[in-house]
């Protein structure tokens, strides 16, 4: 099991889902309770990035939406980084 925190811009943008798209910010926090529920062998299944977001993580939510996250094994600890469409998180 895994501590975690949001970084400033995921803040916003889940304080925006709130309002917007509750259905999608639900989605959001399972994926996220999923993630942090995992040990330290069950969260290496998630694919590493590369490119702008090397060292991260990333799932997909929803289909058409990417979150990252960054995992720090020694303190079991989680920082999740950003959503974003998945058009715009992968176009180099």
């Amino acid at each position: 099991m895994f501590d975690y925190d949001l970084s400033d811009d995921l803040k916003e943008s889940v304080a925006k889902l709130l309002k917007k798209d509750p259905v999608m910010a639900s989605a959001l926090k399972k994926k996220m309770d999923e993630i942090t529920a995992c040990d330290e062998t069950e969260i290496e299944h998630y694919p590493d990035s590369s490119y702008q977001w090397a060292g991260a993580k990333h799932v997909h939510i929803a289909s058409s939406f990417v979150l990252f996250f960054r995992v720090f094994r020694k303190e079991k600890h989680v920082r999740f980084l950003a959503i974003m469409h998945h058009d715009k998180a992968f176009r180099r």
